[in-house]
């Protein structure tokens, strides 16, 4: 068990220093490689260790990897992409607060001219799941999949997507 936690810390101490390398990359397609690379290089390790290099457990790999891919989802990811945590910044950087209209202003006018559209359209057509059509973007059949499991999940989780 400690191999495992080892190799899954390593995967996140990779991903710690490739997001300072390339911070413009997208966060949890990087956490995916980094989560492949570090069961791999698990599996290579533990090969070595126990001398058996064909029957190296698969099972841990599959560990390591879900170890990571679960740390990456629900902590990095989720603060980098979650609006609730950029609207409690926005509120802890004003010293008095903000005015509901402030946030509508912010998210609305600030959050959009920053870039924040285009990082997720640039995002969405590296994972495969948009492509630009002349002026227009739209679903390719991944994207079609992707949308209708969302909406299956919060029809049996009860989600207010907006």
């Amino acid at each position: 068990m400690k191999s495992i936690l080892a190799s899954a810390a390593a995967a996140i101490l990779l991903l710690a220093v490739w997001r300072h390398a390339v911070p413009g990359g997208a966060m949890f397609y990087q956490g995916i490689v980094a989560a492949l690379m570090a069961a791999g290089l698990h599996r290579v390790w533990a090969a070595r260790r126990s001398g058996v290099h064909a029957t190296a457990p698969g099972r841990d790999m599959m560990l390591v990897f879900l170890l990571v891919y679960s740390f990456v989802f629900t902590v990095p990811t989720t603060v980098d992409r979650s609006y609730s945590v950029r609207m409690l910044n926005q509120v802890a950087g004003a010293a008095q607060g903000m005015t509901r209209d402030q946030l509508v202003t912010h998210f609305s006018v600030e959050f959009a001219s920053a870039g924040a559209i285009d990082r997720r359209l640039r995002e969405q057509a590296m994972s495969g799941t948009l492509v630009k059509t002349g002026d227009h973007w739209v679903l390719t059949p991944v994207g079609k999949l992707l949308t209708r499991a969302f909406a299956t999940t919060c029809a049996v989780f009860a989600c207010e997507v907006q």
